[in-house]
């Protein structure tokens, strides 16, 4: 065979096998449960009464893991217009 025929039949072999990894993985859903870390909450660290929301880490944390998941999702709906 060429090698012409061999990329030809590679790239062919590629595009199968990603179609079957999609098509196997196309409707596994996770629980909500699943999808939270599990050591965020933390019951070890112990605050004064009324600097609940003083620890800023955690919140700019919680806002960079949402934007992470945003952009995660609008990527996967994305996909869905060009099936």
């Amino acid at each position: 065979m060429t090698p012409g025929l061999w990329i030809v039949c590679g790239g062919a072999a590629l595009i199968a096998a990603i179609g079957a990894e999609a098509y196997f993985k196309r409707n596994k859903r996770r629980s909500l449960a699943k999808s939270q870390p599990d050591g965020f909450y933390s019951r070890d660290i112990e605050r004064k009464p009324g600097f609940e929301a003083a620890d800023i880490s955690g919140i700019e944390q919680t806002h960079q893991e949402n934007r992470l998941k945003e952009n995660r999702n609008w990527r996967k709906s994305l996909g869905k217009l060009f099936r």
